[in-house]
């Protein structure tokens, strides 16, 4: 039996995990790397990869609370 149908309030957590998952995987599957210009930047790119880890936090403990 699908599970959606028997429970409805759980196929959107289930959706959201999903989305959170495929997020993560999508992340770390496909990776990219900065230009050859902004590689020179460094107070730059640490700013934009906290940034990065800081937005992905609150995303997953938004999708998941």
């Amino acid at each position: 039996m699908f599970v959606a149908t028997k429970y409805p309030q759980r196929a959107v957590s289930a959706a959201l995990a999903l989305v959170i998952i495929g997020s993560i995987a999508f992340h770390f599957w496909t990776p990219w790397w900065w230009t050859e210009i902004a590689s020179n930047w460094g107070g730059m790119d640490d700013t934009i990869i906290l940034t990065f880890w800081v937005t992905g936090t609150v995303f997953c403990a938004v999708c998941l609370f």
